[in-house]
Protein backbone atom coordinates (compact mmCIF):
# COMPACT_ATOMS: atom_id res chain seq x y z
CA UNK A 1 0.00 0.00 0.00
CA UNK A 2 3.05 2.69 0.91
CA UNK A 3 4.56 1.84 -2.64
CA UNK A 4 1.11 2.29 -4.53
CA UNK A 5 0.74 5.91 -2.41
CA UNK A 6 4.46 6.76 -2.92
CA UNK A 7 3.80 5.58 -6.90
CA UNK A 8 0.55 7.74 -7.04
CA UNK A 9 2.15 10.71 -5.51
CA UNK A 10 5.26 10.39 -8.26
CA UNK A 11 2.85 10.40 -11.05
CA UNK A 12 0.81 13.24 -10.10
CA UNK A 13 3.87 15.56 -9.40
CA UNK A 14 5.17 14.34 -12.66
CA UNK A 15 1.66 15.65 -14.16
CA UNK A 16 1.87 19.10 -12.94
CA UNK A 17 5.27 19.22 -13.76
CA UNK A 18 4.63 18.20 -17.78
CA UNK A 19 1.39 20.90 -17.46
CA UNK A 20 3.87 23.65 -16.25
CA UNK A 21 5.87 22.68 -18.87
CA UNK A 22 3.46 22.53 -21.90
CA UNK A 23 2.08 25.61 -21.38
CA UNK A 24 5.32 27.59 -21.70
CA UNK A 25 6.16 29.46 -24.69
CA UNK A 26 9.03 29.07 -27.03
CA UNK A 27 10.85 31.81 -25.56
CA UNK A 28 9.91 31.31 -22.21
CA UNK A 29 11.84 27.68 -22.47
CA UNK A 30 15.02 29.45 -24.01
CA UNK A 31 15.22 31.52 -20.62
CA UNK A 32 14.84 29.46 -18.70
CA UNK A 33 17.25 26.66 -20.13
CA UNK A 34 19.67 30.36 -20.56
CA UNK A 35 19.28 30.85 -17.11
CA UNK A 36 20.36 26.97 -16.23
CA UNK A 37 23.19 27.42 -18.61
CA UNK A 38 24.52 30.53 -16.94
CA UNK A 39 23.59 30.22 -13.44
CA UNK A 40 25.75 33.50 -12.12
CA UNK A 41 24.60 36.15 -14.99
CA UNK A 42 21.90 38.72 -13.36
CA UNK A 43 19.01 36.64 -14.19
CA UNK A 44 20.84 33.17 -13.81
CA UNK A 45 19.11 30.75 -11.37
CA UNK A 46 21.55 31.86 -8.83
CA UNK A 47 20.57 35.23 -9.25
CA UNK A 48 16.95 34.18 -8.99
CA UNK A 49 17.76 32.42 -5.67
CA UNK A 50 19.62 35.34 -4.27
CA UNK A 51 18.21 37.68 -1.31
CA UNK A 52 17.97 40.92 -2.07
CA UNK A 53 21.06 42.15 0.21
CA UNK A 54 20.98 45.66 1.97
CA UNK A 55 18.95 48.65 0.57
CA UNK A 56 21.64 50.14 -1.94
CA UNK A 57 20.96 51.06 -6.00
CA UNK A 58 22.34 48.01 -7.00
CA UNK A 59 20.60 46.20 -5.04
CA UNK A 60 17.08 47.52 -6.04
CA UNK A 61 18.50 47.71 -9.55
CA UNK A 62 18.93 43.77 -9.59
CA UNK A 63 15.64 43.13 -7.83
CA UNK A 64 13.69 44.77 -10.20
CA UNK A 65 15.75 43.26 -13.00
CA UNK A 66 14.77 39.67 -11.67
CA UNK A 67 11.23 40.79 -11.30
CA UNK A 68 11.21 42.22 -14.81
CA UNK A 69 12.43 38.31 -16.21
CA UNK A 70 9.94 36.56 -13.89
CA UNK A 71 7.13 38.60 -15.23
CA UNK A 72 8.25 38.28 -19.35
CA UNK A 73 8.34 34.48 -18.89
CA UNK A 74 4.48 34.74 -18.67
CA UNK A 75 4.06 31.47 -16.27
CA UNK A 76 1.15 29.60 -16.19
CA UNK A 77 0.17 30.75 -12.77
CA UNK A 78 -3.83 29.82 -13.54
CA UNK A 79 -2.25 25.93 -13.17
CA UNK A 80 -1.33 26.86 -9.49
CA UNK A 81 -4.78 27.53 -7.96
CA UNK A 82 -5.85 23.70 -8.12
CA UNK A 83 -2.65 22.60 -6.50
CA UNK A 84 -1.93 21.95 -2.56
CA UNK A 85 0.20 24.94 -1.21
CA UNK A 86 2.46 22.59 0.99
CA UNK A 87 3.29 20.60 -2.54
CA UNK A 88 4.13 23.90 -4.44
CA UNK A 89 6.49 24.88 -1.34
CA UNK A 90 8.23 21.31 -0.96
CA UNK A 91 9.16 21.30 -4.56
CA UNK A 92 9.99 24.95 -4.64
CA UNK A 93 12.00 24.63 -1.63
CA UNK A 94 13.88 21.12 -4.04
CA UNK A 95 14.80 23.34 -6.43
CA UNK A 96 16.33 25.89 -4.18
CA UNK A 97 18.58 22.92 -2.74
CA UNK A 98 19.70 21.72 -5.96
CA UNK A 99 22.93 23.41 -8.07
CA UNK A 100 22.23 24.43 -11.90
CA UNK A 101 24.17 21.10 -12.65
CA UNK A 102 21.85 19.03 -11.09
CA UNK A 103 19.13 20.85 -12.28
CA UNK A 104 20.42 20.19 -15.50
CA UNK A 105 20.66 16.36 -15.50
CA UNK A 106 16.80 15.99 -14.92
CA UNK A 107 14.95 15.75 -18.20
CA UNK A 108 14.29 18.66 -20.35
CA UNK A 109 10.04 18.31 -19.18
CA UNK A 110 10.88 17.91 -15.23
CA UNK A 111 13.49 20.09 -15.03
CA UNK A 112 11.16 23.36 -17.19
CA UNK A 113 8.56 22.41 -14.87
CA UNK A 114 10.23 22.97 -11.54
CA UNK A 115 12.40 25.74 -12.70
CA UNK A 116 8.88 27.96 -13.85
CA UNK A 117 7.25 26.25 -10.41
CA UNK A 118 10.33 27.82 -8.26
CA UNK A 119 9.96 31.12 -9.83
CA UNK A 120 6.29 31.22 -9.81
CA UNK A 121 6.50 30.41 -6.21
CA UNK A 122 9.54 32.71 -5.79
CA UNK A 123 7.92 35.82 -7.30
CA UNK A 124 5.63 37.11 -4.61
CA UNK A 125 9.01 36.85 -2.54
CA UNK A 126 11.00 38.67 -5.00
CA UNK A 127 8.11 41.57 -4.54
CA UNK A 128 8.19 41.67 -1.19
CA UNK A 129 11.82 42.00 -0.96
CA UNK A 130 11.85 45.31 -3.46
CA UNK A 131 9.49 46.88 -1.08
CA UNK A 132 11.68 46.38 1.87
CA UNK A 133 15.07 47.73 -0.12
CA UNK A 134 12.23 50.80 -1.27
CA UNK A 135 10.88 51.57 1.75
CA UNK A 136 14.32 51.51 3.92
CA UNK A 137 15.78 54.05 1.11
CA UNK A 138 12.58 56.33 1.68
CA UNK A 139 12.92 56.11 5.59
CA UNK A 140 16.82 57.06 5.03
CA UNK A 141 15.40 60.15 2.97
CA UNK A 142 12.74 60.92 5.78
CA UNK A 143 15.72 60.65 8.08
CA UNK A 144 18.56 62.72 6.33
CA UNK A 145 16.37 65.72 4.96
CA UNK A 146 14.92 65.89 9.33
CA UNK A 147 18.61 66.04 10.19
CA UNK A 148 19.28 69.14 7.23
CA UNK A 149 16.24 71.23 9.08
CA UNK A 150 17.36 70.15 12.47
CA UNK A 151 21.09 71.57 11.66
CA UNK A 152 19.51 74.25 9.99
CA UNK A 153 17.75 75.69 12.86
CA UNK A 154 20.82 74.85 14.94
CA UNK A 155 22.98 77.14 12.78
CA UNK A 156 20.57 79.85 12.47
CA UNK A 157 19.77 79.64 16.45
CA UNK A 158 24.13 80.45 16.87
CA UNK A 159 24.04 83.26 14.97
CA UNK A 160 22.38 84.98 17.56
CA UNK A 161 24.13 88.56 18.24
CA UNK A 162 25.18 88.96 21.59
CA UNK A 163 24.89 85.30 22.65
CA UNK A 164 27.71 85.19 25.42
CA UNK A 165 26.61 88.32 26.86
CA UNK A 166 23.19 86.53 26.84
CA UNK A 167 24.16 83.46 28.36
CA UNK A 168 26.18 85.65 31.35
CA UNK A 169 23.50 87.73 31.88
CA UNK A 170 21.29 84.64 32.59
CA UNK A 171 23.77 82.91 34.52
CA UNK A 172 23.69 86.26 37.22
CA UNK A 173 20.22 86.55 37.35
CA UNK A 174 19.54 83.01 37.88
CA UNK A 175 21.89 82.97 40.92
CA UNK A 176 20.69 86.85 42.47
CA UNK A 177 16.90 85.75 42.15
CA UNK A 178 16.43 82.14 41.52
CA UNK A 179 12.53 82.86 41.88
CA UNK A 180 12.56 85.84 40.16
CA UNK A 181 11.58 87.32 36.95
CA UNK A 182 14.09 88.23 34.02
CA UNK A 183 13.56 92.06 32.91
CA UNK A 184 13.79 92.67 29.63
CA UNK A 185 16.75 95.24 29.84
CA UNK A 186 18.88 92.39 30.49
CA UNK A 187 17.17 90.42 27.30
CA UNK A 188 15.39 93.05 25.14
CA UNK A 189 12.59 91.49 23.08
CA UNK A 190 11.98 94.92 21.24
CA UNK A 191 13.63 98.30 22.05
CA UNK A 192 11.36 100.79 24.03
CA UNK A 193 9.79 97.63 25.99
CA UNK A 194 10.47 95.30 28.56
CA UNK A 195 10.84 91.38 28.37
CA UNK A 196 7.49 90.90 29.42
CA UNK A 197 5.60 93.30 27.06
CA UNK A 198 5.27 96.19 29.68
CA UNK A 199 5.50 99.83 28.98
CA UNK A 200 8.00 101.31 26.59
CA UNK A 201 11.46 102.26 28.47
CA UNK A 202 13.67 104.00 26.83
CA UNK A 203 16.59 101.79 24.75
CA UNK A 204 19.63 100.61 27.03
CA UNK A 205 21.79 100.96 23.66
CA UNK A 206 20.45 103.85 21.78
CA UNK A 207 17.99 105.70 24.41
CA UNK A 208 15.20 105.90 21.65
CA UNK A 209 11.76 104.20 22.92
CA UNK A 210 9.92 105.20 19.53
CA UNK A 211 12.24 102.01 17.03
CA UNK A 212 11.05 98.44 18.16
CA UNK A 213 13.15 95.90 17.67
CA UNK A 214 16.53 97.41 16.71
CA UNK A 215 18.46 95.76 18.83
CA UNK A 216 16.09 92.43 18.80
CA UNK A 217 19.24 90.12 19.10
CA UNK A 218 16.70 86.94 17.64
CA UNK A 219 15.16 89.42 15.03
CA UNK A 220 17.14 87.29 12.45
CA UNK A 221 15.92 83.66 13.84
CA UNK A 222 13.22 81.86 11.76
CA UNK A 223 9.83 82.68 13.53
CA UNK A 224 9.21 79.63 15.62
CA UNK A 225 12.85 79.08 16.92
CA UNK A 226 13.02 83.40 17.59
CA UNK A 227 9.32 82.98 19.49
CA UNK A 228 10.68 79.73 21.51
CA UNK A 229 13.91 82.02 22.83
CA UNK A 230 12.30 85.02 23.58
CA UNK A 231 9.90 83.49 25.74
CA UNK A 232 13.14 81.63 27.69
CA UNK A 233 14.77 84.86 27.83
CA UNK A 234 12.10 87.15 28.90
CA UNK A 235 10.62 84.66 31.94
CA UNK A 236 12.47 82.45 34.23
CA UNK A 237 11.08 80.52 37.13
Amino acid sequence: MERLVRGARHDAVETLLARIADVLSGEARRKLEASLADPKRATGCLSLKADAGAATLENILAATARLAFVNALDLPFQIMEDVDPALAQRLSRRVDGETAAEMRRHSYTRRLGLSALNLMHRRAEIIDALIDLLLEIIHRMQTRSRRRVVGAIARDIERVHGKERLLVDTAIAAVDSPEGHLAGSNFPTGCGSSGSGASAQPCPVCGDDRVRRAHDPFADLPAIPRDRLRRNWTRYR
